[in-house]
């Protein structure tokens, strides 16, 4: 039984499914729906997420991304589509996934995530 934080999820399609189905039911944007096939599918997105009784019940992608500003180097990384399932909100779930993703950050010294 999968619990706590995972870091780079594939899913199957029928898990994919109802993955943009929690994003649909808890975004307005329906560009935000309709780019989670890219982003499963992307090389440089990495999907994440917090399980709960082997159901994910947190989930967000990062990316690593690197710019030179008056000369110096930053890295950070760029933490998009935070979605919690809608019958695992109020645990704490989305929480713990940003701070995962944090510590990830920091353990391969990346300066900051956005």
């Amino acid at each position: 039984m999968r619990s706590g934080f995972h870091d780079h999820i594939k899913l199957s399609k029928v898990e994919l499914s109802y993955l943009k189905e929690i994003v649909k039911a808890s975004h307005a944007a329906p560009w935000i729906y309709q780019s989670i096939d890219g982003l499963h599918a992307s090389q440089t997105a990495t999907l994440c997420g917090v399980y709960a009784n082997d159901s994910l019940a947190s989930f967000a992608w990062y990316l690593k991304r690197s710019s030179i500003i008056n000369g110096i180097s930053y890295s950070g990384l760029s933490i998009g589509v935070v979605t919690t399932a809608p019958t695992q909100r109020n645990h704490g779930y989305a929480k713990q996934l940003i701070c995962a993703i944090e510590d990830l950050a920091y353990q391969k010294g990346i300066a900051s995530c956005t």
